[in-house]
């Protein structure tokens, strides 16, 4: 408890300094008129975002990977002009943000998935998990790979889980969420498993974190964002899906389950978690920001970003893994966002 105290304390303490740092680089920078951050599952989209947004326009934005609840706080103190999250915010949320849902607006970017990673050298052939085995090996009921498969080694399970407020133990723990009939509780933080009181191997944050853990210790398993798995060329199972097809993590087989979203007025989506279709560890990322700003060159300033980012900015998304948000819900969006703020 001590440990965790003094890493939250120093997590405050980074997030503070980075925040401060960003600050004085605006100021000292007049073209860049917009601060945001939030999810670090959709880092990689926002930074892929941001030098080519500058290059194309006049203006500039800078984001921070900081996790969705500080940079509400951040954005409620008028530090951030949006915030990017993997989450629709609830009650909780909107109590950080003064605000109800009526008062915030909500702007789809993509939709990217979650790889679940191993170690398994020797393996022959791409591990297979169902749904059920899945649950048991990220709840601590399940820890031998002879378990999974009998033709699988006869190796201990190492469990390696995210310490991080992150995307990615969001999607997991949504979607561990729905298979389990609600044993476990949605978080974005490590509170999902620590409540469960599961043990595991060893804990990291980010993908590079959990990917080095994964990397050096045989028999692991782990969890990063598809695209960043994609990109490494990283050993990912098959996860079973609604349908019992067991699916790899592909831009293909997220397509799949992108295609099933249904999108409200708000532009939140329904039929993403456990997907009929796909690839079933998927999830939308939101651009969230006040439609009440503070001044018109913030609001022209967020107006312009969200018309490139839904726009020239979705061209990008399939380099870094996420899938385009449809066309048409695009422009509503746009739309939106012309007359709200």
């Amino acid at each position: 408890m001590i440990f965790r105290a003094i890493a939250r304390r120093r997590n405050w303490l980074i997030l503070a300094l980075t925040v401060a740092f960003s600050l004085i680089t605006l100021r000292a920078d007049s073209s860049t008129s917009l601060l945001g951050g939030g999810s670090s599952f959709a880092e990689s989209l926002y930074s892929t975002y941001a030098p080519a947004f500058a290059e194309d326009t006049t203006d500039e934005f800078r984001y921070l990977a900081v996790g969705d609840a500080p940079a509400y706080r951040q954005m409620q103190a008028r530090v951030f002009s949006f915030t990017s999250t993997d989450a629709r915010p609830g009650p909780g949320i909107l109590e950080i943000l003064q605000t109800d849902q009526a008062g915030l607006q909500m702007v789809p970017t993509g939709i990217g998935g979650l790889a679940v990673i191993c170690n398994l050298r020797g393996a022959a052939n791409e591990i297979a998990i169902s749904r059920d085995v899945l649950a048991g090996i990220f709840t601590g009921n399940i820890n031998n790979w002879q378990q999974v498969n009998p033709r699988l080694p006869d190796l201990d399970i190492r469990l390696i889980l995210r310490d991080d407020f992150s995307g990615a133990n969001y999607v997991l723990s949504q979607y561990l969420n729905a298979i389990t009939e609600g044993e476990v509780e949605v978080r974005p933080g490590p509170r999902w498993w620590q409540d469960l009181n599961v043990q595991p191997y060893l804990s990291r944050s980010l993908d590079a974190g959990a990917t080095a853990a994964v990397a050096s210790t045989e028999g692991a398993i782990g969890y990063v964002e598809v695209g960043y798995a994609l990109a490494k060329n990283l050993e990912t199972a098959k996860i079973e899906n609604s349908q019992g097809q067991f699916i790899s993590p592909s831009l293909d087989s997220i397509a799949q389950s992108a295609a099933l979203a249904k999108y409200d007025e708000n532009f939140f989506a329904e039929g993403l978690v456990d997907p009929a279709e796909g690839y079933p560890l998927v999830a939308l990322n939101w651009l969230a920001m006040y439609k009440d700003q503070p001044d018109e060159a913030t609001a022209a300033g967020l107006k312009s970003m969200v018309t490139w980012v839904l726009t020239e900015g979705q061209k990008l998304n399939e380099s870094v893994g996420f899938i385009p948000v449809p066309a048409d819900v695009a422009q509503q969006a746009i739309a939106a966002v012309n007359r709200n703020l």
